[in-house]
């Protein structure tokens, strides 16, 4: 993963770099992707039936599977899975 996406790889880590390539597409789909859609990208959707979302977490799509975003508070999870999809 290295050789493909180093900057991505240095980044993401190389698990989840190829997870969020192969979630996209390929490297160039991903490259063209708005940062909105890569932040949930892998991620369920609940069909909730006309329940509340209340006490739904955030999307964290792959990016929810770091140690980085795991190991953070709950209120700073989801900012830094939006800083992270920027990158």
């Amino acid at each position: 993963m290295q050789f493909l996406a180093p900057n991505l790889s240095q980044i993401v880590g190389p698990t989840v770099a190829s997870q969020l390539i192969t979630a996209a597409g390929g490297l160039e789909a991903l490259a063209g992707m708005p940062a909105c859609n890569i932040q949930v990208l892998g991620g369920q959707r609940k069909n909730l039936l006309g329940f509340s979302k209340a006490g739904q977490k955030h999307h964290l799509g792959l990016f929810g599977n770091m140690e980085m975003v795991k190991n953070a508070p709950g209120d700073f999870q989801v900012k830094l899975v939006r800083m992270l999809s920027t990158k």
